[in-house]
């Protein structure tokens, strides 16, 4: 066994081992611990074999010169591309700034330049680290990043240069210079422009939807190369006459695209056109096809024929490319490039730019003839719903493709009229006041008076008293009046109407009064002029109209207060754009106003020759000398207007002597008038009637004056007052005029006007207003955009503080605006019509108005039944005793509307009228009845007395029968049997058959002993008025003794018009609330008055059951004829005149045919008009400050078909078989606002206030209808079909929301393309004729929205009924009382045989009850079958269609029909009455209308992507950085086509972004198996499926798949919490064992294969030489410094070395030899503070910088590291066999810095044990000494060559010593070192291990760097006295140095820790830390660092040189001094 020990000392530390062949440098181990076969130091060695048996070393070789760069250049970066054995450099010279790309084939030590240009912009701070290239068969390309420069590549095969003529693909003519923009990964060029130029019909397979088209351009296999550009506005694509269910039918239509503005540099070839279908509302996307690039523009037609198209997916449309200008890394991995740590330069601020935009508005006119039907319309020419709200936002296209930012154009700025004061007393005042104010305003006294019978309804009204309060009062009659004072016209809240008149005068009063600005309530859009190119003399001109300044808004919401970016609108008010309103801008064209003259009826323009109404000249007198003079010149056109009458008289064409005039005007006795005589061609009044103009004269009859005129022409006006001469009675104006000629003969006209009387209720007929004359026409129409001024924003980019270069890059910008989706005020527009109210049963109901809105009393409905009208009277009750239980009466009696019996509850004393079929009788109580009609009676002056009068008072009690009275006459009084004297006898009231009131002598009878005398000698009283009431005297009490009822109870009372008061309610109908259901508005706003004309109808029922109805006339004359027949015999036979009736009957009722009595009006209309609602802008208190133009809407609900609850108290609503709608009923605050006049009381419908111009004169009957010209008759009874013209009139609405925040903060919402994309040819300049233009792109369209209003008059009907089927319509009416039916309820009569004793024979005529319109009277005809049967019209249905233009966002011009009954339309179905449609029998009643619309239609331009700055950007933050994010391209293609590159093809979503949890993303690295290696500054991960792609999906195909690093989880080597394979630089070397890379901050060298392999561990011999070393030491003097840059001398690269299987691994550190040496970030260069100048030093300059850089190398044969070696290169470039090492600045100083002793070999002292050199290095001094020294050597001075000799380190063999087994691990704490201070050892006393164990372990809120030590002990033991600790944790005996220590398992709480002393690795005291004292220190300056306070806290301080500060501290501080005394107090 010695003997072996003996051999193995011969052979050394080296030695032949078969079993374990080891070498390798061992830098850890003291001498006596190096292992065998191991050094303790080499340089330039390299092992020369390796086998099982021996191991050698030998000396390196030297290098060789192989070849020299261009003078001055460095070199920044190399590539090897093995497969062409060709090696790239990159160089750059920094003097000269020149950069160059070069190469060297086949190693031949050749440099070539391959491309030298300025534009590579090349620098020595930005190295290339990484190149990959790629190899097709006709390119090589090399790919590259800088961290500078965009991201580039390179065809070394084809450099490509600028082309300076012809085009790519024909004739190109190319420079010298190199375009720079070809290399560029994503480089710049023009943006393609699409437009859609034409839609072809019958040519094409398309499907209905919307069409929308992108543009990118692509490779040869169309792969993208950029984002799709241009994406066009949805186009429309259907047939409008189609009736299908489905949407998605084929349209034979194909799309014509143009494509201009090609990219014609050469660098795209080809470009894609994909279309974007809507089908059903489902986009999809294709591709329809790639095109060669062969000029600047191109058409090409789509048809859709594609059978196969390629399937792209929207978001490749909508997702951008992404465009990161810089990458710091890429790599590839196999056929797939990755570029990582991206930068994109794209936050650059134009919002100064977009703030100092002005917008405006423009209309644009569409033709008549033309409508959104038309696909280029609505492509190109959808706008904005007018008063809306809308945000726009600038964005501007980069010359690279890339669009920036959105940024916000405000709104404009106000301006006076923008504030205007609106007082909250007008009634369009919305919201709250924004200020009050006490105003003095004016108020008025007004009269108010009721109407209506004083003891029954009462009316209520509201005014506003002097103290602002609203106050209510009721009203009992007509003659009831009360005065107010009001501070606003008194207000009509509920039953009869009510009169308002103004009495007194203007008075005021001081109120405080709300105000907000003028913006707020109303729009303050204005219209500045005509756009330049209209033509209003071109019918079908098609252009701009009409252009004006947008509405002022403002938001509560600001901007935010971030000056870099929004500047002076910093913390402003958001302003948006608020298009005017159609007040400003209307939405139509109106046509040509027609009136109609009323002397000129047909519209001949010829003079008259009736003057005026039923006018004509009575009188004309004249000299017989002059006879031809027609006396028509000289008086002449009568016409009235308002309330005055013109005469025009006079005649220039008359040559007068003496032209003197007297006129005399005779007027209707009764009327007032005043008069005056007027120059018709000046105006100026000549002449008044009396002197004076304006006074008035009451009752004149012969009243006149004389005076002279000139000759000329003259006016006479006569004003009326009242205008009753015209309405109410017959009057007769006689104008006489004296003319004396040249002759001196006196001339004498005389003429007569005959005026009235006239119906004021027919707009046909009443004189009053000249009336408009609509007609059914097309509209020109105006949708509005925004009027964009191009040259000024081409104006505001060139005047911008932008660089020269940031301008340079814009290309074009484009103007985006805000969804409306959430973010509207205006929910809908459309029409309105009023709702009336009916009455049926006793129970109140509304109901729409219809078919239109015909405001006058309805000629269909009733008020109250007429059904029992014969049988029913007027009564009176009065109860003079009630029911003490109940407290009231009850009398019953049949209901007028039923005729069945009723009941009503009477309180006491109280008098009630009503109508009932029979006399009402009491069930409780006792009343006195009588009828409501009565009258009195006096004796005649001529009767005598003797006399005796006999009558019947019908007044009883206790339903006791009327009892006959009788008393003698005295000769003056009735004398009642001595009673008081009576002169008046109440009797009953009888008629006769035409309505005459009569006595019959069964009521008042009076004789003379049996003679009776003559009945005329007794009259009624007085004539009397319905309703009149008569006092008297009756048994001495003053009592009515006379009356008339004012019920009329069998007088019909049409259901009454609607009143002005009663507005507030209306039905609202709109494309947006029929097509869908949003929430609906809280303001309702008029818009304008909308008035049209129309056709209108009677038609019958089709399949109606038919009735014979047998007339009560035949069945008398057939009783008749049988009573003759019975008496044939002489005695009358009683059974022969049954039998023969009985014939009769059968004949008659055989004889006559059944009839369809059945009608349906049917009508159409169209709303081609409009006139304007003006605002209401006047201050406040003028009655005529009511305001008319909005309101706020208390309830609105949407109406379904069926009766429906509106809820708060309102009464419900019939809407049973009628239109679905929407009911909205407005506030009126409790009366204190009135309702939204009627239309006809619009102002600019009746602008006098004394009659509209026109009116709604749309229901009426037929024998109530309009004449039809060349008819002198109304009625149409025999031709009901004719149709007649109708006139409509109603409001256009829109209900909206007051939104003060609408839009919400900036950018909340989501943004959208218009469409509006303007290119900017050359730098600030606009093509001419393009200055300004019209954004569209919009949201709404203009076109006629129609539905169809209907009205079942009953509720049943017997259409495909039965005939003769029973039906009461007379019971069964819908809305009110229908006027006209007929009912199976028979009316019976009885039958008197005249000639056969008289007898009655009840109840034998029977005949059905009817009332029919055009009803003829058999009684009126003595024989024929018109005499045996009752014929007319009764009417079930009314049906309107209503068409207006309005604004929506549903394109009403493609609405669809789903079949041809109630899926259909108008005007689909009928252009004009649709007659089939409306039949009940093909489409019923209940069947609502169907709003059938294909939504897509509707479809916005979505496919865009808009960002926007973030809310906290600063103005410095120029770059965007990604520094977790990586990119990646499609793979490369499979086949060699060089057209095809798919590394230039990014996906939008191929990206990943990595966890930022491990520190920065350092590099990624592909490497085998497809995988890649993310190596982080703390981690390593390794993704192992990086390229898996599924390209079945066209989704991964053609978007990219944002899986590929997600798809598995990655490899983790290991989880720590101080991180672990770690990495700080892009170093990483490819070898065949795997990976080799760095982490320089821990100290580690990791080989990555399959796992994570320490290469630098513990027992790798250099483990302690990496943990110093490795780290870069510059860092501790400059953290920022950048440490990855080889090239420019601080950095880790290195080189495989494949000969010796080795790698090379270099270091290039340095650190400070002076403490005034500092560095530059921003200029990153190093100099000396104390010089005045920044004067860059070099590192490798010695007088500043210590080299600390080293080469090491590692052998994989023996896996141990080999050698240091003495070159220091900058850069390494391998090879096969060997490789080519160099360095940039060589020699530029005579030295360089080398680690390592160069010497001899030195002998060794052998020794058992080590000395371990101190854990820090302590100084004294505050200056950090020079430390050069690396491990165990110094630094030398060696020159260029490169070159040295092995020096090899042989330690002596020792024995080993072997701790014991079974021990464990601990860590000891020997010091600590806080932020950047010196390092603090505390091993010297057991306070100071107390201090570090209190700061280390118990304070974790201070940043310390501990130190520890590991050591093993024998843990049953524990850390007691006597314990043995044993150095690392190793196998070795090394021992625990001396010292006093710490761990973390002997610390407690506080100060609660053991500490314990060691020597000679025992423990040999254990101690107990105690509370550390409280000292004073004065530490004075320059000190930057910190002290532990007195409660151990850790606190940072800063002293400035030359100061002193005290501190209290319980441990010593670095720098401090300790003052004794102390201050401070221990806690």
């Amino acid at each position: 066994m010695a003997e072996e020990k003996k051999d193995k000392r011969k052979l050394g530390n080296i030695r032949m081992n078969p079993g374990s062949a080891q070498a390798g440098l061992n830098l850890d181990s003291s001498v006596s611990q190096v292992g065998q076969g191991k050094v303790t130091y080499a340089l330039n060695a390299a092992v020369e074999n390796f086998d099982d048996n021996s191991v050698s070393y030998q000396n390196e070789l030297g290098n060789e010169l192989c070849l020299r760069f261009p003078s001055g250049y460095k070199l920044i970066g190399q590539h090897y591309i093995q497969e062409k054995r060709k090696h790239i450099f990159f160089l750059v010279n920094s003097i000269s700034e020149q950069s160059e790309i070069g190469f060297m084939d086949n190693n031949d030590c050749n440099y070539q330049t391959l491309v030298n240009a300025p534009c590579l912009n090349f620098n020595i701070k930005n190295p290339i680290p990484k190149v990959v290239h790629r190899i097709t068969n006709c390119t090589t390309e090399i790919y590259w990043t800088d961290g500078l420069n965009d991201r580039r590549y390179l065809d070394i095969e084809d450099v490509p240069y600028k082309l300076v003529g012809g085009t790519p693909s024909c004739d190109p003519v190319y420079s010298s210079e190199v375009d720079c923009n070809q290399l560029k990964i994503q480089p710049n060029f023009s943006l393609p422009q699409l437009d859609i130029v034409n839609v072809i019909d019958s040519s094409g397979n398309l499907v209905a939807g919307t069409y929308q088209f992108a543009v990118q351009y692509a490779d040869a296999s169309g792969n993208e190369l950029t984002s799709y550009y241009s994406v066009t506005n949805p186009l429309p694509i259907a047939d409008e006459d189609i009736v299908s269910v489905n949407f998605n039918y084929n349209v034979g239509k194909s799309i014509v695209v143009g494509v201009s503005n090609l990219d014609l540099t050469g660098q795209f070839q080809f470009f894609n056109i994909a279309v974007i279908k809507t089908i059903n509302n489902v986009p999809s996307v294709e591709l329809v096809g790639t095109y060669n690039i062969e000029e600047f523009a191109k058409e090409i037609t789509y048809t859709g024929a594609n059978q196969t198209p390629i399937l792209l997916s929207t978001l490749d449309i909508l997702e951008k490319f992404p465009y990161y200008d810089i990458a710091n890394d890429v790599t590839a991995v196999q056929d797939v490039i990755v570029w990582s740590n991206l930068t994109s330069i794209d936050r650059t601020n134009y919002q100064s730019i977009a703030s100092n935009i002005d917008f405006q508005w423009e209309t644009y006119r569409i033709p008549p003839g033309e409508d959104y039907s038309d696909e280029l319309n609505a492509t190109d020419l959808r706008g904005y719903m007018r008063d809306e709200v809308y945000a726009f936002e600038l964005v501007f296209l980069l010359k690279n493709g890339k669009q920036t930012d959105g940024f916000h154009i405000p709104g404009r700025v106000s301006n006076e009229n923008d504030y205007i004061p609106i007082p909250d007393t007008n009634n369009d005042f919305i919201g709250e006041p924004e200020y009050s104010e006490i105003t003095s305003v004016p108020y008025y006294t007004y009269n108010v008076c009721g109407s209506g019978s004083f003891l029954f309804p009462k009316s209520k009204f509201s005014y506003t008293n002097l103290e602002g309060e609203t106050q209510i009062l009721t009203l009992r009659g007509e003659n009831d009046c009360i005065q107010v004072n009001s501070l606003s016209q008194p207000v009509y809240i509920s039953g009869n109407s009510i009169t308002i008149d103004i009495v007194g005068v203007e008075q005021y009063i001081d109120v405080e009064v709300g105000y907000s600005p003028q913006w707020k309530i109303y729009n303050t859009g204005s219209v500045i002029g005509f756009s330049e190119d209209y033509n209003p003399n071109a019918r079908n001109y098609k252009g701009p109209y009409q252009y004006g300044e947008l509405s002022y808004w403002e938001s509560l919401e600001e901007y935010p207060c971030n000056d870099d970016v929004w500047g002076d609108l910093a913390g402003q008010k958001i302003r948006h754009h608020k298009f005017p309103d159609v007040l400003v801008s209307p939405i139509i064209e109106n046509g040509p106003i027609i009136k109609e003259d009323p002397t000129d009826p047909n519209g001949s323009g010829e003079e008259p020759e009736i003057p005026f109404v039923d006018g004509e000249f009575l009188e004309v007198s004249y000299n017989e000398s002059n006879e031809s003079q027609d006396p028509l010149e000289l008086i002449g056109a009568t016409t009235y207007s308002g309330s005055v009458v013109t005469i025009a008289f006079g005649s220039a064409d008359i040559e007068l002597l003496d032209p003197r005039v007297r006129l005399t005007i005779s007027v209707p006795s009764g009327d007032s008038y005043s008069a005056r005589v007027i120059n018709a061609t000046n105006g100026n009044v000549l002449a008044s009637l009396p002197t004076g103009s304006g006074q008035r004269y009451m009752y004149g009859s012969q009243t006149g004056f004389a005076s002279s005129f000139p000759d000329g022409d003259y006016v006479l006006e006569i004003l009326s007052d009242e205008l009753l001469f015209i309405s109410q009675v017959a009057a007769t104006w006689i104008v006489k005029a004296t003319f004396r000629d040249e002759f001196g003969v006196d001339i004498n006209y005389s003429a007569s006007i005959t005026t009235g009387p006239v119906d004021t209720s027919n707009p046909n007929t009443d004189p009053r207003t000249t009336l408009i004359q609509p007609e059914l026409r097309d509209d020109g129409i105006f949708p509005i955009g925004i009027r964009v001024d191009n040259k000024q924003i081409a104006s505001l980019i060139q005047s911008s503080n932008l660089t020269t270069e940031q301008k340079a890059d814009i290309v074009g910008f484009k103007i985006v605006r805000g969804d409306r989706g959430t973010n509207r005020s205006i929910v809908a527009k459309g029409m309105l019509r009023n709702v009336n109210k009916y009455t049926r049963e006793e129970q109140d109901y509304y109901y729409p108005n219809y078919p239109y809105n015909d405001l006058a009393e309805d000629p269909f409905i009733l008020e109250d039944n007429n059904a029992y009208y014969d049988e029913a009277v007027a009564w009176l009750v009065t109860c003079e005793e009630i029911d003490s239980e109940l407290g009231y009466a009850i009398i019953q009696y049949r209901d007028r509307d039923t005729n069945k019996y009723a009941e009503k509850c009477i309180e006491l004393g109280v008098t009630i009228e009503f109508c009932s079929t029979e006399k009402p009788t009491t069930l409780r109580g006792v009343c006195l009845i009588g009828p409501g009609d009565y009258t009195m009676v006096e004796k005649n002056n001529n009767c005598l007395s003797g006399y005796r009068v006999c009558w019947t008072d019908p007044f009883t009690r206790n339903n006791e029968q009327p009892v006959s009275q009788c008393a003698w006459l005295s000769a003056d009084n009735f004398n009642f049997n001595g009673g008081p004297d009576k002169r008046w006898l109440r009797v009953a009231l009888i008629t006769d058959s035409n309505g005459n009131v009569q006595q019959s002598t069964r009521d008042v009878e009076y004789n003379n002993c049996g003679l009776n005398k003559r009945k005329t000698d007794i009259q009624p009283a007085v004539v009397m008025a319905p309703g009149q009431v008569v006092m008297g005297n009756v048994n001495g009490n003053i009592e009515p003794v006379s009356r008339r009822s004012s019920l009329d109870c069998q007088t019909e009372t049409p259901q009454r018009s609607i009143k002005s008061e009663e507005a507030n309610r209306q039905i609202f109908n709109s494309p947006e609330t029929s097509f869908g259901q949003p929430f609906l508005g809280g303001v309702l706003k008029l818009e304008s008055v909308m008035f049209g004309a129309g056709k209108a109808h009677f038609v019958e029922v089709k399949d109606n059951a038919k009735y014979k109805l047998l007339s009560k006339e035949a069945q008398q004359d057939a009783l008749e004829s049988s009573e003759d027949i019975g008496a044939l015999s002489g005695n009358f036979n009683g059974a022969a005149m049954f039998t023969a009736y009985q014939s009769y009957l059968t004949i008659y009722i055989n004889g006559i045919t059944r009839r369809n009595y059945g009608m349906s009006f049917n009508s159409r209309a169209s709303y081609d008009y409009s006139f304007d609602i003006e605002n209401s802008t006047s201050l406040i208190g003028t009655p005529q400050n009511v305001g008319i133009k909005q309101r706020e809407i208390d309830i609105s609900r949407y109406l379904i078909p069926g009766v429906q609850s509106l809820g708060k108290d309102e009464l419900d609503i019939n809407n049973w078989n009628r239109e679905s709608s929407v009911f909205i009923k407005t506030e009126d605050k409790d009366g204190t606002v009135l309702p939204l006049p009627l239309p006809i009381d619009t102002p600019t419908i009746n602008p006098n206030g004394e009659g509209p111009e026109i009116k709604d004169n749309s229901r009426f009957t037929i024998t109530s209808g309009p004449a039809i010209d060349g008819e002198c008759s109304s009625s149409t009874c025999a031709t009901p079909s004719k149709e007649k013209d109708i006139s409509v009139l109603s409001y256009y609405a829109s209900m909206k929301n007051i939104v003060p925040n609408q839009w919400g903060q900036i950018y909340s919402y989501q943004t959208i393309d218009t469409g509006y994309q303007k290119l900017i040819p050359s730098l600030f300049t606009i093509t001419p004729g393009d200055d300004t233009g019209i954004v569209f792109g919009g949201d709404v369209f203009i076109s006629k929205f129609a539905y169809k209003t209907k009205l079942p008059f009953f509720i049943d009907n017997r259409v495909n009924a039965p005939d003769d089927s029973d039906i009461f319509y007379d019971e069964i009416g819908n809305v009110g009382y229908p006027k006209y039916w007929h009912s199976a309820r028979s009316i019976l009569e009885p039958y008197v045989l005249q000639d056969n004793g008289n007898i009655v024979m009840s109840n034998i005529i029977s005949y059905k009850a009817h009332n029919l319109d055009c009803s003829t009277d058999p009684s009126t005809v003595e024989s024929g079958s018109a005499r045996t049967f009752y014929d007319g019209y009764m009417y079930n249905f009314a049906y309107g269609v209503p068409s207006f233009y309005c604004e929506s966002t549903y394109n009403t011009d493609l609405r669809q029909a789903f079949n041809n009954k109630e899926g259909d339309f108008w005007p689909h179905v009928s252009s004009g009455i649709p007659d089939d449609w409306v039949q009940e029998a093909n489409v019923p009643i209940a069947q609502d209308n169907t709003y059938y619309y294909n939504v897509t239609f509707s479809k916005q331009n979505k496919e865009n992507s808009f960002s926007h700055l973030p809310v906290d950007w600063q103005d410095d933050d120029c770059f965007t950085n990604y520094p977790f994010r990586t990119i990646y391209s499609d793979p490369a293609a499979t086949n060699a086509d060089n057209r095809v590159n798919n590394w230039l093809v990014y996906r939008a979503l191929s990206f990943f972004d990595f966890p930022q949890n491990f520190g920065n993303l350092i590099s990624l690295d592909g490497i085998q198996n497809k995988a890649i290696l993310a190596r982080f500054e703390n981690k390593s991960l390794l993704y192992n499926n990086l390229l898996t792609i599924d390209t079945s999906n066209p989704q991964a195909a053609y978007v990219g798949n944002p899986r590929l690093f997600s798809g598995t989880p990655p490899i983790d080597y290991a989880e720590t919490d101080l991180g672990y394979v770690g990495s700080q630089n892009k170093f990483l070397l490819k070898i065949p064992q795997g990976q080799i890379t760095a982490d320089a901050k821990r100290g580690q060298i990791f080989l990555i294969a399959g796992k994570a392999i320490d290469l630098t561990s513990f027992n790798s011999g250099v483990n302690k030489f990496m943990k110093d070393e490795l780290p870069f030491h510059i860092l501790r003097f400059f953290p920022n410094v950048e440490t990855d840059n080889a090239f420019s001398g601080i950095g880790l690269h290195g080189v495989y070395d494949s000969k010796f299987d080795r790698i090379i691994i270099t270091k290039l550190d340095f650190t400070p030899l002076l403490d005034t040496i500092a560095y530059d970030e921003e200029g990153d260069f190093f100099y000396n503070k104390i010089t005045r100048i920044k004067r860059p030093i070099s590192l490798n300059n010695e007088k500043y910088f210590c080299n600390k850089s080293w080469t090491i190398s590692y052998d994989f044969n023996i896996q141990s590291w080999i050698s240091f070696h003495s070159y220091l290169p900058s850069f390494y470039i391998a090879d096969n066999a060997f490789f080519y090492s160099g360095k940039n600045d060589c020699c530029d100083l005579n030295f360089d810095v080398i680690a390592g002793e160069v010497g001899p070999v030195i002998p060794i002292t052998t020794t058992s044990t080590s000395t371990n050199p101190p854990l820090f290095t302590t100084t004294t001094s505050t200056t950090q000494q020079a430390d050069c020294q690396i491990g165990n050597g110094i630094f030398t001075v060696t020159d260029c060559a490169l070159a040295g000799t092995a020096t090899i380190v042989i330690p002596p063999t020792t024995t080993a010593c072997t701790r014991p087994t079974g021990l464990s691990v601990n860590s000891l704490l020997e010091g600590y070192q806080v932020n950047l201070d010196p390092p603090v050892v505390s091993t010297g006393s057991s306070i100071d291990a107390c201090s570090a164990a209190a700061l280390v372990f118990g304070d974790p809120s201070v940043f310390r760097v501990p130190a520890f030590r590991d050591f093993m002990y024998e843990e049953s033991y524990g850390l007691n006295v006597g314990a043995i600790l044993y150095d690392g944790a190793g196998v070795d005996c090394a021992l625990v140095q001396d010292g006093w220590y710490s761990t973390n398992s002997t610390y407690q709480n506080g100060f609660n820790a053991y500490v314990f002393n060691v020597e000679d690795g025992v423990i040999i005291a254990v101690e107990l830390c105690e509370p550390l004292e409280c000292n004073q220190y004065d530490i004075t300056g320059p000190f930057d660092g910190g002290y532990q306070n007195c409660e151990s806290e850790w606190i940072p301080l800063s002293v400035e040189l030359g100061n002193t500060v005290s501190v209290c501290a319980n441990q010593p501080v670095a720098g401090g001094t300790l003052v004794q005394p102390s201050s401070c107090q221990t806690p």
